[in-house]
């Protein structure tokens, strides 16, 4: 499943995460947003920065209505819920998830993000799989009605596209895609051109960012063309393919603060992605 939409006679939406000015008024980044030419604003969705699904529902209105008015829309609702752990109590796991598909209706947002997780200590990784797969089919029904797809991204112990697929594979339902974080899975050493074998068509949305080796083993994040993550050969892939999903930059000035200023990063990376949506 692919999603399918089509603006700006693009072939893919381009979206931006909230996830690069939580301290600062989501009205501030979106204007901007707007004014760049993305389509949509990846949101937040956790300790009330931007949006929580604790938010009453003026609060919900009023959010919406202040990415409305910058002439975008809600990409994407970022949960903070890790499957592989929270499925053991799976009512629990289950309301969660309720209350993110509520959410992201209220804002018009079509996907939910979520993470696997890391596998728990003593479990059998076959088994958590299974558990997760389990819950996601379990609620698969819940989100189509609410009008939304739940995105499980390549992060954590399920941060390589095999990983999301084997999940994928036990949780078969049109509700259920991949969040592919092209960045997470290349830094496994998984080769992109698998990765996307592997998940699709069942990729939601993508999030992209670039970044270059340091010693020692870490990565540096940095501008869009000036790393060695595959991204200008990931998207022409999918080009091929006729994705009509939405791009999202993730920009992690959150955990990063050294990084540019949301605006700074959103003006770079969207004239890279037009350069490379060209080609």
């Amino acid at each position: 499943m692919t999603a399918d939409v089509r603006l700006r006679g693009d072939p893919v939406k381009l979206g931006f995460s909230s996830l690069a000015a939580i301290d600062r008024p989501l009205s501030d980044l979106v204007r901007a947003l707007g004014r760049l030419g993305y389509d949509g604003v990846e949101i937040r969705g956790k300790d009330r920065k931007h949006a929580d699904p604790a938010m009453s529902k003026a609060e919900r209105r009023e959010v919406r209505q202040v990415v409305a008015d910058a002439g975008i829309e809600a990409a994407a609702v970022t949960s903070y819920m890790r499957l592989g752990e929270e499925s053991a109590d799976k009512a629990a796991a289950r309301a969660c998830l309720a209350a993110y598909f509520q959410l992201a209706n209220d804002l018009g947002s079509p996907l939910v993000r979520v993470f696997g997780g890391a596998v728990p200590k003593g479990q059998e990784r076959r088994d958590v799989e299974r558990r997760m797969a389990d819950l996601l089919m379990g609620v698969a029904d819940e989100a189509r009605m609410a009008g939304v797809r739940i995105c499980l991204e390549t992060h954590d112990a399920f941060t390589r596209g095999a990983d999301v697929a084997r999940v994928l594979a036990m949780a078969d339902h049109p509700a259920v895609t991949a969040l592919w974080d092209v960045n997470n899975q290349f830094e496994t050493g998984e080769p992109c051109q698998e990765a996307l074998e592997r998940l699709w068509p069942r990729i939601g949305y993508l999030h992209v960012k670039d970044s270059f080796p340091l010693p020692g083993g870490r990565r540096q994040l940095c501008f869009l063309g000036a790393g060695d993550v595959p991204i200008a050969e990931t998207l022409a892939a999918l080009k091929a393919r006729n994705f009509g999903g939405y791009v999202v930059i993730e920009w992690e000035k959150a955990w990063h603060p050294e990084l540019a200023e949301a605006e700074v990063a959103a003006a770079q990376h969207i004239l890279k992605l037009r350069e490379y949506l060209a080609r």
